[in-house]
């Protein structure tokens, strides 16, 4: 009995410290909505799987055509992302959007997908921003154009985010619009970041590629002062590393957070145990269309975690706070190894099976 009751309090301390670390967890956009091995980027079906993940919003990528028209794409060039709409063959010349007419770029080619039924034609920022209306999702233009921001203002009122590196840009968005507005910098333009933010007022805050730019220090100094901060599109596990350091935002292909809206269907724990060298925990569940694992887990040593067998993490920790991560997963099996790479003391681990 006494056995009993030490493992379910166990339990009940690990819960509560998974959600009182994901009350403080970054809110998470999909990079180009939510994409999968056959879902095209930036189509409004990309738009309606992000909202299955459970995402808060998506990134949009908004070019001109020739004859001035807004589509999302996010190459300058068609021929990574397009085929010919005739026969699905590769596009051998390069062809850059900006030297089609939109009735060109629309007609004679179609996105890359396994799926015949997913080669849609590009979408216009119309028929995305519709979508993620219908979808209750918060869009994020990744956009230099004022016309761009300008319908999404009509469209969404303040309830938007603009997102470019051209200040004037962004100097411009503000005198109509009170949406959140982030200030995509780099190494050569973090030194100036702050000013940019005071000249812009509001909401607002910054995004950068680089995650030597997201220092701890640096990344309480900004949220200090109220700005947001967003970690753009890193790679395992540079975006465990933001959240440790406490970015507000993530700008992902792939990265989940536990979240109380998410229906668990499975999951693991573990609590206080030494893994020796090569030693290793290992766990599968069962195939699902949409889902994802997310953990929270504590530990003094170092391990190699690898989700859905595929995307892997080298961990160093002291032990004195949790380190959280998820992996998202489209028509795959969710699994979950942990190996220890030198003797580890496992505090605690958690672990959620998602299915959206």
């Amino acid at each position: 009995m006494k056995r009993l009751l030490s493992t379910a309090a166990a339990l009940l301390l690990m819960l509560t410290a998974t959600t009182a670390a994901a009350n403080d967890l970054p809110k998470m956009f999909a990079h180009r909505g939510g994409h999968t091995h056959e879902i095209p980027e930036n189509t409004p079906a990309a738009v309606a799987s992000a909202k299955r993940f459970g995402y808060a919003g998506v990134e949009l990528d908004v070019r001109l055509t020739k004859d001035g028209k807004m589509v999302v794409f996010h190459d300058k060039t068609i021929n990574r992302k397009m085929r010919n709409a005739t026969d699905y063959s590769r596009i051998e010349e390069k062809i850059s959007v900006r030297d089609l007419t939109f009735d060109e770029l629309r007609n004679n080619y179609v996105l890359a997908s396994p799926n015949p039924a997913m080669r849609f034609p590009v979408a216009t920022l119309d028929e995305i921003l519709l979508e993620c209306k219908r979808q209750g999702m918060i869009p994020m233009l990744h956009s230099k154009y004022v016309a761009s921001y300008r319908r999404a203002q009509e469209l969404f009122g303040d309830e938007w985010i603009c997102f470019t590196s051209n200040v004037a840009a962004l100097e411009e968005c503000r005198t109509f619009s009170k949406c959140l507005i982030l200030y995509g910098i780099r190494p050569n333009t973090v030194n100036g970041a702050d000013a940019v933010l005071e000249r812009l007022g509001g909401r607002c805050g910054v995004s950068t590629m680089q995650s030597e730019i997201l220092t701890e220090e640096r990344i309480a100094a900004w949220r200090k002062k109220g700005y947001e901060v967003q970690a753009s599109v890193f790679k395992a596990p540079l975006e465990v590393e933001a959240t440790r350091r406490g970015v507000s935002m993530h700008l992902t292909d792939f990265a989940l957070v536990p979240d109380s809206r998410f229906k668990r269907v499975d999951g693991c724990s573990e609590e206080r145990r030494t893994l020796a060298l090569g030693e290793e925990l290992s766990y599968k569940w069962n195939k699902t269309e949409y889902g994802g694992v997310a953990l929270s887990l504590q530990f003094r040593g170092e391990v190699e975690i690898v989700v859905h067998g595929k995307r892997t993490y080298q961990l160093t920790s002291d032990g004195r706070k949790p380190i959280v991560l998820g992996v998202r997963l489209a028509k795959g099996t969710p699994s979950l190894t942990v190996r220890a790479l030198r003797t580890t003391k496992l505090r605690s681990l958690a672990c959620d099976v998602y299915e959206f």
